[in-house]
């Protein structure tokens, strides 16, 4: 027996049905009863769907089967996002939707929500510039030019780069994104450890605080003016801190620098207990109770 046909008589003998089945047995559903789609299809007055990028073919007929001959959908994503090829999303169905809506070969119409809200000019063109060298059409699925790109306006814009930086040091360094690459040459030192790269990161990282708060680098005060940078203002992002988040905070420490390293597990963060102490009580056969501990 071929092993799809087995894991068929396992699924039915257990009346378990796997996530792409039930795909599967609605897309039929909806193709082969014309009168149950028209029925959901006068049900549904809009379609919304998110992250449309990692759909993929048979949610798309799904999709589609159900609306008013497409012309009740909203479908927003970012092919920049997609990241699911390798359950089966396919971004080419956005793709070729967005380029049909832009240059009207179908009804419907494209939005491009490229204004960034989030974060300041100098930090968008760093970004702009950096997806414009490695995004293009046979790599990332994206042109990465017109739309595509970020956009922020300048009149919401607090960091103005050239002649009205205010400060000596902020007319050296600027308000621009700054990539640094270091090389590290492993080599014995007098106490026999030896320089690895978190260190020579970690080093680095101190000093360029020291630099900017010593040298008394001016950010927004939110309210038109200036002021001093001061540590609470700065934040390092880690991929884990585990091991070189230690490394990191002594290195802080030997600087004078104070810091706070959050070292806490994901399973161990309170909101994380809560729900895990929810879920074992919905789940308690035994009616036994369970106290969330901190």
């Amino acid at each position: 027996m071929k092993f799809g046909e087995l894991y068929e008589e396992k699924k039915t003998k257990k009346n378990v049905k796997s996530f792409s089945d039930i795909e599967h047995l609605a897309y039929r559903l909806f193709a082969e009863n014309s009168n149950i789609s028209s029925e959901y299809a006068e049900k549904y007055t809009e379609i919304l769907i998110d992250e449309f990028q990692d759909t993929n073919g048979l949610q798309d007929a799904i999709f589609t089967s159900i609306s008013k001959e497409n012309r009740n959908m909203f479908m927003v994503g970012d092919l920049k996002q997609s990241i699911y090829r390798f359950r089966g999303g396919d971004p080419t169905i956005f793709k070729k939707k967005s380029r049909n809506y832009a240059n009207k070969r179908t009804d419907g119409k494209k939005i491009s929500l490229s204004q960034n809200f989030r974060s300041r000019m100098q930090v968008i063109k760093s970004i702009n510039a950096l997806f414009d060298g490695v995004m293009s059409d046979e790599v990332g699925d994206v042109e990465y030019k017109g739309d595509e790109t970020l956009q922020r306006e300048e009149e919401r814009e607090c960091y103005i780069d050239g002649d009205n930086l205010i400060h000596p040091m902020n007319k050296q360094i600027g308000y621009n994104s700054e990539l640094y690459r270091l090389a590290v040459i492993d080599e014995a030192v007098e106490d026999d450890e030896t320089i690895s790269t978190d260190y020579a990161e970690a080093a680095f990282i101190a000093d360029k605080i020291r630099e900017l708060v010593d040298g008394r680098f001016q950010i927004s005060a939110g309210d038109g003016r200036y002021r001093d940078i001061e540590y609470r203002d700065i934040a390092i992002l880690m991929r884990s801190v585990k091991g070189s988040g230690e490394i990191l905070s002594e290195m802080l420490n030997s600087r004078g620098i104070p810091s706070f390293v959050q070292k806490e597990e994901y399973f161990e963060r309170r909101e994380i207990k809560l729900m895990l102490s929810l879920i074992s009580l919905i789940n308690n056969h035994m009616h036994e109770i369970y106290k969330f501990r901190n």
